[in-house]
């Protein structure tokens, strides 16, 4: 095997990991911030149907050139959601739903 691959493996399975950490601890994370049972339902759903359309446009893309790249730029998007989750409090007010950012 490729070292790269293995590296590409490595940090799908960390993003994957990730989102399991993240989704439970949302519910109380977006309560933290002053949002609602509602608001949480709505932000998993934001990222289910972005997740969804995103899926086709990056399969079209590593099949017309290399699947690298696409993989690439879809972890560093992942990665910075996962630091806005991460900073989040920094910037919220009681009217602010900074987590919707963030995933």
């Amino acid at each position: 095997m490729e070292p790269f691959v293995f590296a590409l493996a490595t940090l799908g399975l960390a993003d994957s990991i990730s989102f399991m950490i993240v989704t439970p601890s949302l519910a109380f994370y977006v309560n933290s911030l002053g949002g609602s049972q509602d608001f949480y339902g709505f932000v998993l759903a934001i990222y289910s149907f972005a997740s969804f359309c995103g899926k086709p446009v990056l399969g079209r893309w590593s099949d017309a050139y290399n699947f690298q790249m696409p993989y690439m730029v879809s972890i560093s998007f992942s990665v910075l959601g996962g630091l806005l989750y991460a900073i989040a409090p920094a910037f919220a007010t009681s009217e602010d739903h900074k987590a919707a950012l963030a995933k």
